[in-house]
């Protein structure tokens, strides 16, 4: 009975842990991201918020940050904006995705020194 319990109990966590707002809604960095990288037209598009004008054209859904430490794995915290997280790319193939006008660009990294190669308008 006891195992019986166990089983049912392990049945409901993992039932629930597929549950919620996770980085499979659209999460995650990419073109396709509600987080970082996803094409937007204003803040409702976006998990947070949506950057505009010719750095970003089309729109991008991104995080305000204040280091890398803020921003998802493959994105980098960049000066633009206050401080916004940005697909990390290494060629402009990487761009490719975000559609025309995008590629692969050095920017200023936010509180840490030096340059960081992220997806961006031309």
């Amino acid at each position: 009975m006891r195992a019986l319990c166990s089983l049912v109990l392990l049945g409901f966590a993992l039932s629930f842990s597929a549950c919620g707002d996770d980085d499979d809604d659209r999460g995650g960095v990419g073109p396709g991201s509600r987080l970082v990288g996803g094409a937007c037209n204003d803040h409702a598009d976006c998990k947070e918020r949506c950057v505009e004008g010719k750095d970003y054209p089309g729109g991008m859904c991104t995080v305000s940050c204040g280091s890398d430490h803020d921003c998802p794995s493959g994105s980098a915290c960049i000066d633009d904006s206050g401080g916004i997280c940005a697909a990390l790319c290494g060629g402009n193939s990487d761009c490719d995705g975000f559609g025309p006008g995008w590629a692969c660009r050095d920017r200023s990294r936010r509180n840490a020194p030096g340059d960081v190669a992220v997806c961006r308008g031309d």
